[in-house]
């Protein structure tokens, strides 16, 4: 089970930045290092975000909320549309639902990092280790 909504998710995941992210750089072939550059970035901006502000209910809520809103601007441009099928309301959400196992672990790494505790450190980077790790394996 894990393995198909793990599978699911990272494959709308990779198909948004292939044609988000690979286009502005003109990049070369993908490789396990790459791939965690990119996810590294929204992620270290929201644990950034959350041990700044300390705000836990706004970094939680920002992690949460960081891949739905990725997939409605993909939608919104064309990004996240397979070719030759029409962008519609009920694809959109789909893939957000494809995608809440992620949005949850986000949500949980924000609220670690707004608690600052030594147990919730530990516990995000437990949770951060096994994003980029799911993420970044081809």
């Amino acid at each position: 089970m894990w393995d198909i909504i793990f599978g699911i998710g990272k494959n709308t995941i990779d198909t948004m930045m292939e044609h988000i992210i690979e286009p502005i750089g003109g990049l070369m072939g993908r490789s396990i290092a790459w791939n965690i550059i990119i996810y590294a970035i929204p992620i270290g901006l929201l644990i950034y975000y959350g041990n700044t502000t300390r705000n836990r209910m706004a970094a939680t809520i920002a992690g949460i909320a960081m891949l739905p809103l990725a997939v409605i601007y993909a939608y919104l441009f064309g990004v996240g549309a397979d070719a030759g099928h029409l962008i519609s309301l009920s694809r959109v959400f789909t893939r957000i639902i494809q995608l809440s196992p992620f949005s949850i672990v986000l949500g949980t790494l924000g609220y670690c990092a707004a608690m600052r505790k030594p147990a919730h450190i530990i516990a995000l980077v437990i949770f951060a280790f096994i994003l980029l790790t799911i993420l970044s394996i081809d």
